[in-house]
């Protein structure tokens, strides 16, 4: 059988950022990590026809799934405790809501996130781990798209958090961003796209 190129480059995304499996997986972790896995060899095997694009976002989630975490809170779920419509998630170390409907605009999704307490906002995707997670989000509710945090004030401008720190992870659509203020996910891709933040989406809250 003949190895496609590009599942060469899955496979070596998945050794590079997953050098030592978790010992312990939630049964979550492991169905995505083992449905990923199966995926890219149904691919391989001609099962399945994804694009190289599609493929690599199944390696990448799969691989961020087995990564070892180091940087897990200890107390666990007690900061959560303020928010009994939160699920805490102690793999990404995420105090949390999701929300399917009913679907908001951006600013309102960002009102929303903050009527629920001082610390509850949109979720930030400041790397990889956050990235795979609304991933993961958007599959399990079968959200569309959703809005997440960062917007900027002039087409032209920086995205910025809601402290108005500069957003510095990104993982854009080919010819994103264009001149919109905010950021939401692309329906097909997953990747990030901008918006002008009227259409009615869902969306994810967090606490930091």
């Amino acid at each position: 059988m003949k190895v496609q190129p590009h599942l060469i480059v899955v496979a070596l995304l998945i050794g590079t950022i997953t050098p030592v499996a978790r010992p312990q997986l939630t049964s979550l972790q492991t169905i995505v990590a083992t449905s990923g896995l199966a995926t890219i060899a149904a691919n391989s095997a001609g099962v399945f026809d994804l694009s190289f694009e599609k493929l690599l976002l199944v390696g990448l989630a799969t691989a961020i799934v087995l990564r070892p975490r180091s940087d897990v809170d200890p107390s666990g779920s007690a900061y959560c405790d303020a928010y009994p419509t939160y699920t805490y998630d102690s793999t990404y170390n995420l105090c949390y809501r999701s929300v399917k409907t009913p679907l908001l605009s951006a600013p309102d999704a960002e009102a929303a996130c903050s009527a629920d307490g001082p610390r509850a906002q949109l979720i930030r995707i400041t790397d990889d781990h956050i990235y795979a997670f609304v991933l993961l989000q958007i599959t399990l509710n079968g959200f569309k798209n959703i809005y997440i945090q960062g917007k900027r004030s002039t087409p032209t401008g920086p995205f910025l958090y809601n402290d108005g720190t500069p957003v510095t992870y990104f993982r854009w659509d080919a010819g994103k961003p264009t001149d919109d203020t905010y950021i939401r996910t692309d329906t097909n891709t997953r990747l990030m796209d901008d918006s002008d933040g009227s259409t009615l989406r869902s969306y994810i809250c967090a606490v930091y």
